[in-house]
């Protein structure tokens, strides 16, 4: 699911970084996006009957590229393998 008001450190993180900043989280969009809250709902449900505090959820990949995006990195290279979003950023000069 994705939490309102959830703060992604991607940004937080990619500032502090070198030359290159990758990440692989579940996809939101597309059909893509739906099969994986649904995945994630299952899995919380699950977990909310095993009594685990620890719940996933779907990340905000506008929210993470916006961050990456002001700590001064483009997007080199992206793509999904199943319900994953994979993307590679390189900082660049201003």
């Amino acid at each position: 699911m994705l939490l309102p008001g959830r703060r992604s450190a991607s940004g937080e993180h990619a500032a502090g970084g070198g030359a290159g900043y990758a990440f692989t989280v579940p996809t939101l969009r597309g059909w893509r996006g739906v099969a994986a809250r649904l995945e994630e709902w299952f899995e919380n449900a699950w977990i909310t009957l095993r009594g685990d505090p620890c719940p996933g959820y779907v990340h905000d990949l506008d929210l993470i590229e916006e961050r990456l995006a002001t700590a001064g990195f483009r997007l080199r290279r992206r793509d999904r393998y199943r319900l994953w979003h994979i993307a590679v950023y390189e900082r660049f000069a201003v």
